[in-house]
């Protein structure tokens, strides 16, 4: 791959610290967490995946495959408390779904395909993966997701991890995905080494940090790249806000599509928000996700002269134009002629959004592409977005959801504010229950 992500002196600083730790001779044993941390797909959104299986399921049933697909994961996980794996989901998918045998494992063997065909290397991870072989370490891996032993090693293969000692499957060993002190338990055992002589990274704070720091242990947190792309600027939150339910619709897959490669690619080794921008203050981000996404829609015509100057002033910039071209090759590469059946419309999106709601160091970057009337229009009409949480399952719609949807047509003034309050509900609902835990 050619593609080159131009890093800033904040992550080389953060990369050189974290392979610093891994070094250290006190560390007998380094342990991954497998998924975000060595392994990603690029996907944004939970589910992504199984829309490109809705044409495989199209001759069994005129029903969303990626509806039934989740509703059958979140059966099997309240069924078998988080400890589940496909063959537990595919079960249930299919008595169901009245399926034959024959249908549940072709479809099961058709999604173990298409993980091992998307699954691809994280970057960072990797280079601290190949620090710990360098140093001789005895390397464990944490595996705490659905897919059976023999796709997982073949995904390792794939990705270039060959070199580790131990892979433990939580699901092999009977342990909930969410029991944090029994995984590290278990780390411990398969090191043959004290606690104090493992070094732990993973991405999630409570499980991968807290837990291994009270065992005994160090951990590095290497944050997953799709909280980092959200926390960076508005735009997924604005999304989420004017899209707040038709977002899941398989309308907007490719659009999932384009968030996932920005999340996977720029922001692969952490990076913090920049003051008064949404790109991290980056030309070839910008250009990334707002051409990238753009030149996905066929025949894109600005909607206004203003849309027009600006769309010239990213495709004038280099730095821009080198992040859209980034972006088609990885694009390319990761979905090829996959997405032939997927409406590519709801990519204008992002550039619509920089158009009304640019920040202002945004704006300034590509200052020198502009006129100053121009400028001076854009800053004008610039204003504050709506913004909204951003879920990692996605939003049921209740009763109430599916009759607005009937009474009031997504875009009109009653359906905003009603969404609007619905999204303060969730959010008040949210708070509650983290209260109450």
């Amino acid at each position: 791959m050619g593609v080159v992500i131009p890093a800033v002196k904040e992550q080389a600083d953060l990369v050189q610290k974290m392979k610093g730790e891994i070094c250290q001779s006190k560390y007998k044993a380094v342990s991954f967490r497998l998924m975000d941390t060595l392994v990603m797909t690029p996907f944004s959104e939970f589910g992504d995946m199984f829309g490109f299986m809705e044409k495989d399921f199209a001759e069994y049933s005129k029903k969303s495959f990626t509806e039934l697909r989740i509703s059958a994961q979140d059966e099997a996980e309240k069924k078998y408390n988080s400890c589940v794996s496909l063959d537990n989901i595919y079960e249930i998918f299919a008595k169901n779904n009245h399926l034959s045998d024959d249908v549940r494992d072709s479809l099961k063997n058709r999604e173990c395909e298409l993980f091992e065909y998307f699954a691809f290397t994280r970057s960072c991870g990797a280079e601290f993966f190949r620090t710990a072989r360098d140093r001789k370490k005895k390397i464990i891996l944490v595996y705490d997701s659905i897919y059976p032993e023999n796709t997982i090693k073949k995904v390792l293969a794939k990705c270039g991890y060959s070199a580790y000692n131990r892979l433990i499957t939580l699901y092999s060993e009977g342990i909930a995905f969410d029991d944090a002190e029994k995984t590290f338990d278990k780390i411990i055992e398969k090191s043959g080494v004290s606690p104090d002589k493992i070094l732990h990274i993973g991405g999630n704070v409570a499980n991968d940090i807290e837990t291994p720091i009270l065992k005994g242990s160090k951990a590095l947190l290497l944050t997953p790249v799709i909280p980092l792309m959200v926390k960076s600027g508005r735009l997924r939150g604005y999304v989420q806000a004017k899209h707040v339910y038709n977002y899941d619709s398989i309308d907007y897959l490719m659009l999932h599509c384009v968030f996932g490669l920005y999340a996977c690619y720029n922001f692969d080794i952490p990076i913090n928000k920049t003051f008064q921008s949404d790109f991290c203050s980056s030309l070839f981000k910008i250009g990334f996700i707002i051409l990238g996404s753009l030149s996905l829609v066929p025949n894109y015509k600005a909607k206004d002269s203003l849309s027009e100057n600006i769309k010239s002033a990213l495709e004038n910039c280099p730095e821009c134009v080198n992040g859209r071209d980034s972006f088609r090759e990885l694009f390319e590469m990761h979905f090829h002629d996959l997405c032939g059946d997927f409406s590519a419309d709801k990519c204008s999106i992002p550039f619509e959004y920089f158009v009304k709601y640019s920040a202002a160091a945004d704006r300034q970057l590509l200052s020198e592409y502009l006129s100053e009337d121009v400028l001076s229009k854009w800053e004008k009409i610039s204003s504050q977005p709506d913004t909204a949480p951003v879920y990692g399952r996605k939003l049921k719609k209740n009763a109430a959801a599916k009759l607005a949807d009937t009474l009031f047509p997504q875009g009109t003034k009653v359906r905003n504010i009603a969404d609007g309050m619905l999204i303060k509900i969730k959010s008040r609902g949210a708070d509650i229950i983290k209260r109450k835990k």
